[in-house]
């Protein structure tokens, strides 16, 4: 994993292309009405190709008071990428209905929408997607690409507004990862806490589980952001018999390794429901770890509303990852945490 400022990208020359001198085949990219998801375009190397390049948008944020700023932060990726690539498509998908999100992704990534003869290199920046959006995605992805390169990579905030997100619609399972449910198991949650207290406790809630498994991002992608999580990790757990663990917030193996001891643990004696809440990086770790173990349900808790004026500040670091391959085994010998 490579994790440099914007300043150190631009004395590195940019961001490459994953084999230099061959283009990617696919560039897929989020926008919002966060500034910081245009920052890997802004930071292309003049010589990066890619023969398609696919921008994905939520309808409803269109729609709202940020709607100027999104469809900015579109123009910008688009103008980008169109000197650059073959074809640019945006996607217009929904955060509030979980099937029309999946219809637009399946339908924009599928081979007969690219049209090439084959894809074995593809780069995702991961900075502005709704988890449950990027969750479906990256799922596609391997159905449609299981032998492609896939490169990620994420820009982190400077900062975080006071609030993320305000209220909740519902919990539902994430569409491709429903799990394995045995009635005579009781359920345990693993979470990876971030910003979001009242999310991680309706999840909780929702499935009255047995026990919680309550991860905190440590280290953080930026030292300041640890005590915040804390703090939000006393208001869910205070009255919850629970597991409390560390997982690197910045780093997609590294979070799948946690995950692996954790569910290695458990999983023979508890219906495991999973709720990533914290990083796109680490949400990726989740990601692979019901790779490996399909029994697992991703659980997701739609916001009542996003804090679209002030929901992130600024670029700390731009992240450039590997996802592992399919089969991806994960060391096991970091330790998860200890019963509290």
């Amino acid at each position: 994993m490579s994790s440099f400022t914007r300043e150190e990208w631009e004395r590195r020359g940019g961001i490459q292309s994953i084999e230099l001198e061959q283009p990617d085949d696919l560039f897929f990219i989020g926008a919002s009405f966060e500034d910081r998801g245009r920052s890997s375009v802004e930071l292309l190397a003049p010589s990066y190709r890619s023969r398609a390049a696919r921008i994905y948008v939520n309808r409803e944020f269109l729609n709202n008071s940020a709607s100027d700023r999104v469809k900015q932060n579109l123009a910008v990726i688009d103008a980008a990428l169109r000197p650059r690539c073959i074809e640019v498509e945006p996607i217009l998908g929904s955060w509030l209905s979980a099937r029309d999100q999946f219809l637009a992704l399946r339908d924009a990534l599928a081979p007969s929408s690219l049209k090439l003869a084959e894809v074995q290199r593809i780069t995702i920046d991961v900075t502005t997607f709704n988890r449950e959006s990027l969750l479906s995605a990256m799922a596609l992805l391997r159905q449609y690409y299981p032998q492609a390169y896939l490169r990620v990579l994420y820009a982190s905030p400077e900062d975080h507004g006071e609030w993320l997100t305000r209220g909740f619609r519902r919990v539902r399972s994430v569409v491709g990862f429903p799990g394995i449910q045995e009635a005579t198991r009781p359920t345990a949650v693993i979470t990876l806490s971030g910003f979001e207290a009242e999310r991680a406790s309706k999840v909780i809630d929702e499935y009255e589980p047995k026990l919680v498994f309550f991860g905190v991002g440590d280290p953080p992608t930026k030292d300041k952001f640890l005590p915040r999580n804390l703090e939000e990790q006393k208001i869910v757990l205070g009255r919850q018999d629970s597991v409390r663990f560390t997982f690197p917030a910045g780093e997609i193996a590294g979070t799948a390794e946690t995950l692996e001891t954790i569910i290695h643990d458990a999983a023979g004696s508890y219906n495991l429901i999973l709720s990533p809440m914290s990083t796109k990086l680490s949400t990726l770790g989740a990601f692979l770890a019901t790779e490996r173990h399909p029994e697992l349900q991703i659980a997701y808790c739609v916001p009542g509303e996003y804090n679209v004026e002030d929901y992130s500040v600024g670029v700390g670091h731009v992240f450039d990852e590997a996802l592992p391959p399919i089969g991806f085994r994960p060391n096991t010998g970091r330790q998860a945490g200890s019963q509290s």
